[in-house]
């Protein structure tokens, strides 16, 4: 063990090895302890610091380490280390390494920054770096590296840019090119030793292919799979699996041509798990119209209420009345398990219409003298509901349920047999739903991490304002999350209750910060006190 040192902290990569001699690191999380030069040992593990080449023989490593007084210089803060080694991660989380042997033994270290190339993500660049042929790396093509999930599939991808930056390469020594910058497939700028003034057809012709092409949607947002699972995964927190499937049957919807077919989605899970939120999430980063309808409040046309057409032209309305981006767009029918049990005969229009439109139906709409045909055929139609006797134990609610009454949903046939089984629609209903996709309960360390870092977050939304406004950081005690999810046990909540116990429990806190502006605090600390009692908290 490693004494009489200074506490340090330093990045944990992933290492993947794309040859003998060049290495890929992914950043995992900041861990802290203390070094010898060679291992680096925190709490429960030793982890070994990079070198040499041999240290690429493991699976992590440990690289960029400070000590705490180093940090407070690099940051000029206080002694506050937890917030100083997370802001210390938040500087290099978005930072890859691309690290190659030289001729030495020596490793050179070559930064990529994810934050400097979003001003290219939509374009890709070759040019000449110091006479040698290069590709800029955008996130692209780092989150097509990182979903590789064996060597061959690293080689093969790198060599396919290889072979690009080959062909650039000799475009260059025969036309004298120095830079090349392409956007969907089309040249946009390119830079030469000489003025051309006529662009090589035969050139342009091949060079399209060097661009890695993002597919459009109908509102001409280029869009990608990676970073839409990405930005769910921002604001929603577990179902993986679920989110996956989802951003895959929503990517391939909102790219398909008029004439192919889209799927429709069943999402089925407790209250409070998110089921909303990340197909809001989703909607955000496609930059769709997005309507959200309870599904038990609609009645028949032609009776006082909601109904599915006002639904469509307030879908419309969102498009700011573009009729095809509408069509285009998602309609989200909410507690759709009520439906399926409502006995009254008013109801029955009610579903009949929403599975035509799952079925891809033209819906006529005549309402405050606005007469139109809405198509469905390309809509993202997405039902959801608790659908709660399906559960084999005793239902669960989101934040207010546990674990040990999650339910378990083996595969979506089996899922659709049991909704089937318990009477809510029958096997020919939920023929015409393409697909389904459960959301199972959250575990504690789920609910602790959408309470820290979500962005729905009340909590880290006022951290980062406080720290923003008031240069103060907000500090939640283990026992403060722990308070707020005892609080939630056994009720029916979701984000938006959790969000208002976590903004009741903080403002006292705030206004004693407003009234006494003058008294330059630093740090605003909440404990279990708090939530039980808000007038109890730390502040100074």
């Amino acid at each position: 063990m490693v004494t009489n040192k200074t506490y340090e902290y330093g990045i944990k990569y992933d290492v993947k090895k794309i040859d003998d001699e060049r290495f890929l690191l992914s950043p995992v999380s900041i861990e802290g302890g203390l070094s010898d030069g060679k291992i680096f040992s925190t709490e429960d593990r030793m982890i070994p610091i990079l070198n040499d080449k041999k240290d690429f023989k493991f699976n992590q490593v440990i690289d960029n380490i400070f000590t705490t007084e180093e940090l407070e210089k690099m940051y000029d803060y206080g002694e506050d280390t937890e917030f100083l080694s997370n802001y210390f991660y938040q500087d290099f989380q978005n930072i890859y390494y691309l690290v190659k042997v030289n001729e030495n033994g020596k490793l050179d270290k070559y930064e990529i920054d994810l934050e400097d190339y979003d001003n290219v993500l939509e374009t890709t660049v070759y040019q000449l770096n110091k006479g040698k042929p290069a590709l800029t790396i955008n996130r692209d093509i780092l989150n097509k590296l990182n979903q590789c999930e064996t060597i061959d599939e690293i080689k093969v991808l790198l060599l396919k840019y290889k072979t690009l930056i080959n062909r650039f390469n000799a475009y260059s020594k025969e036309k004298g090119i120095t830079r090349v910058q392409v956007k969907d497939g089309e040249i946009e700028s390119f830079d030469t030793k000489k003025v051309i003034v006529d662009q090589d057809k035969e050139i342009d012709k091949d060079i399209k292919i060097f661009n890695y092409e993002k597919k459009k949607n109908i509102n001409g947002r280029e869009i990608d799979y990676n970073e839409l699972v990405s930005a769910i995964k921002e604001k929603i927190v577990g179902h993986d699996e679920s989110i996956a499937a989802l951003a895959d049957i929503l990517y391939m919807n909102c790219t398909a041509a008029d004439d192919e077919e889209v799927e429709s989605i069943l999402i089925v899970g407790p209250t409070g798990t998110g089921k909303t939120a990340t197909v809001k999430a989703a909607c955000e980063y496609l930059r769709l119209p997005f309507v959200h309808v309870n599904t038990a409040n609609l009645v028949p046309a032609g009776i006082k209420g909601y109904t599915v057409e006002r639904a469509i032209k307030d879908l419309r309305d969102k498009a700011n009345g573009d009729l095809k981006l509408a069509q285009r767009g998602a309609i989200f029918f909410d507690e759709f398990d009520k439906l399926g049990r409502a006995s009254l005969d008013i109801k029955e229009p009610i579903k009949d219409i929403l599975l035509s439109i799952s079925d891809g139906a033209e819906i006529p709409v005549n309402l405050d003298d606005d007469d139109f045909i809405f198509d469905s055929r390309l809509t993202n139609r997405i039902y959801a509901g608790v659908f709660e006797e399906i559960y084999g134990k005793q239902k669960t609610m989101g934040f207010g349920g546990t674990v040990d009454a999650q339910a378990l949903f083996p595969s979506e046939d089996e899922l659709k047999r049991k909704i089937v089984e318990k009477k809510y629609y029958t096997s020919e209903d939920l023929d015409r739903i393409t697909r389904a996709l459960a959301f199972t309960e959250l575990t504690k360390d789920d609910k602790k991490k959408i309470l820290l870092t979500s962005k729905l977050s009340a909590y880290a939304k006022k951290r980062a304002r406080y720290l923003r406004q008031f240069g103060i950081d907000l500090v939640a005690s283990d026992d403060y999350i722990d308070a707020i999810i005892d609080q939630t046990t056994s009720f029916e909540v979701g984000m938006r209750s959790v969000n208002n116990i976590v903004k009741k429990s903080m403002s006292p806190a705030e206004i004693e910060i407003l009234k006494n502006k003058n008294n330059h605090y630093k740090k605003l600390v909440l404990t279990r006190d708090t939530v039980n009692d808000p007038n109890k908290f730390d502040l100074y």
